[in-house]
This record gives structure tokens, sequence and C-alpha cells, in this order.
């Protein structure tokens, strides 16, 4: 039975004892020294995990802020006519199901096509009147992520996406982070929301051009600039 502090630092260490002074006292107290008994130790707890809330691993770094900006749209004419299909979809058959989520991912499309210009307006204005020079931009579409690269430049800017090879990904984030002319890092918000590190050294930054499903890759991609 070690269901308890003490039983447990003198079951699997070494416990050393140390003076700790409390004003005009001085107290002893055991903390844990050399580890023992690993082996009995690693079979308890292989079947547990240990959560750690985000709080607790960011509390000496300022909440992120989420800011919602409005931008014009100025031509939704695809969007409004893959959306109509998408409504008229019939959803009674597993083969009608599957055709209504990509009669869906064709509006979801559509709609990340048309915030193209208005997206990158707002950026390059935010550019100038902030004290930021570099942005790191998210897209769902691959199609939207090259057409963002288009129209902010492709000399100034580097693609993450999944069907990029790992080299082709490992130097995107290099560029980015080492070379002063890469202003815009434009990744797929799934290959680049998760596992990419090193971003935050150099904005903290990030705008979603085109939103997720799943709000815990939500939370995952805007980690990759705290």
């Amino acid at each position: 039975d070690v269901n308890s502090y003490n039983k447990s630092l003198k079951r699997y260490t070494t416990p050393k004892t140390i003076t700790i002074q409390r004003g005009l006292f001085k107290t002893k107290k055991q903390i844990p020294g050399e580890p023992c008994n690993v082996n009995e130790l690693n079979n308890i707890i292989l079947n547990h995990f240990f959560r750690v809330s985000e709080k607790e691993v960011f509390e000496n770094i300022a909440e992120m802020q989420n800011i919602v900006v409005p931008i014009e749209v100025d031509d939704l004419k695809e969007y409004r006519i893959a959306e109509k299909v998408f409504y008229n979809s019939k959803m009674n058959t597993k083969e009608e199901r599957f055709n209504a989520e990509q009669n869906l991912a064709k509006a979801r499309k559509q709609l990340g096509i048309a915030k193209l210009d208005g997206a990158v307006e707002w950026i390059n204005e935010h550019l100038e009147s902030s004290n930021k020079s570099k942005l790191v931009i998210f897209a769902y579409h691959r199609d939207v992520l090259e057409a963002l690269a288009e129209k902010l430049g492709t000399d100034n800017s580097v693609l993450f996406y999944g069907g990029m090879t790992p080299t082709e990904k490992d130097n995107a984030v290099k560029q980015f982070i080492e070379n002063d002319k890469i202003k815009f890092f434009l990744g797929n918000s799934l290959s680049a929301g998760t596992g990419v590190d090193g971003l935050n050294k150099v904005t903290s930054t990030a705008v979603m051009v085109e939103t997720l499903y799943s709000h815990a890759e939500w939370e995952q991609a805007k980690g990759r600039v705290r």
C-alpha cells in the first residue's frame, strides 16, 4: 500500500533529509532522492496518464486573444451555387450522405476562395499598421493557400501542406524563421497545425483564413504561435 506521499517516497526513492528555515525555527523535511524499485513503479502506472491543463503549462505566458475580423466579400456567386447544391442534398442512404459531404466540401472551398481578396487586404494593412514583420496564415484548402501566395507574393512567403516531403516542410519552417525576406508562413491548418515548432520565435500572430470544424484542431493550430 503506497497510497500516500510518505509511503511512495520511501518505496520508490531513497529519501534525503533537508533543513528548512522558517523564521526563527528550523524544521527537517524528507524529499525524493535517488530512484529505486523503478520497474515496479512502471508496472503500476503503465495504464495511467497524467493530465496537465493548458493553464498549468502556460501559467507564465499571456492569454491568447481571439479576434474576429469582418471583411468585405464582393463575389459570393460560386459559393451560393455550391451552398444550394448542398442544401438540396439527400441523406437517406450511405451513398447520398457521402455525396452530401462532398457537396459541403465544395461549398466550404468556394467560401475560402471568396474571402481571398478581403483577407489579403486586411493582412497587408495589419503588417503596415503594426510592428509585426511576419505572420502565420492558416487555410484548409491547398488552392486557397496557393492563391494567397500569389496575392501576397511568392518571393516573401513559404507554403506548408500535406503533399510536401518532410525535407520541403522543414525547409519552409527554416526559411520563415531565419530569412528576413520571408514575411508569410502559409500553412494547411491540419498538417501545419500540429507538430510544427519554432514559428513562435518570430511571430505571435496567426490568421485563420478558413475555419476548422474541430475545436481541438483549432486550438492546436493557434498553439503554433504561442
